[in-house]
């Protein structure tokens, strides 16, 4: 079951006229396993980060990266949640 999930960003560095030049994308995704009245596991919490530069005269390419970014982070997500399933 999956309890919690959020994705964001964040600045990680700016130029020096203040404009952004490089964000963190993180996705986090709280979750157990229960089978009936049977908790199987405990609830976990999971993040992942990547990190990407940013140049505003690539805006639309930076979007696509950026999306990219996140359904590889939910990847990995996933095969670790899947992992720690297959060894209940």
């Amino acid at each position: 079951m999956i309890l919690y999930d959020e994705t964001d960003q964040r600045v990680l560095s700016v130029s020096a006229r203040n404009v952004p030049t490089e964000y963190e994308v993180h996705y986090t995704v709280e979750y157990s396993l229960d089978s009936g009245a049977k908790n199987l596991l405990e609830s976990q919490t999971l993040t992942a980060t990547r990190d990407y530069t940013y140049d505003s005269t690539l805006v639309l390419g930076k979007a696509r990266e950026q999306e990219l970014l996140r359904e590889a982070i939910v990847d990995d997500l996933v095969s670790i949640v899947l992992k720690q399933i297959s060894t209940l």
